[in-house]
């Protein structure tokens, strides 16, 4: 994943101490440049997931407070707890749970959530 080495905040372009509402306000500003039914940049939809991952971090208080302590190994490492990662079970509290928890359940749920977003910043 290309966003295992780069900063989130610097993939939001947004300070450390950013609010929720300009993170928020950054992720919808990118996410209306570079989705790929938008935009013609033959990177754009990979740049698009790597934003869509950091929003999915950074908007979150848990994942963002293990991120912000831990780094990018906090987030892989997730603390274990249970078998499933300190992210897996804020997202799960966060996002109503998953269906399955499979990789592609996973995946399918964080295309969506941002594609979500993306419809609702072009209302």
């Amino acid at each position: 994943m290309a966003t295992a080495e780069r900063d989130l905040y610097e993939l939001l372009g947004v300070q450390r101490g950013a609010t929720d509402a300009e993170i928020k306000k950054a992720f919808r500003k990118l996410a209306r440049e570079l989705h790929p039914d938008v935009s013609q940049e033959p990177d754009a939809p990979e740049r698009f997931k790597e934003v869509a991952q950091a929003y999915e971090v950074l908007s979150n208080a848990e994942t963002r407070r293990l991120y912000d302590q831990y780094g990018h190994a906090g987030l892989r490492r997730g603390e274990r707890s249970g078998g499933r990662s300190r992210l897996e079970q804020a997202h799960r509290k966060t996002r109503g749970g998953l269906a399955r928890g499979d990789a592609a359940a996973r995946q399918h749920d964080e295309k969506a959530a941002a594609e979500a977003d993306f419809v609702q910043a072009r209302l």
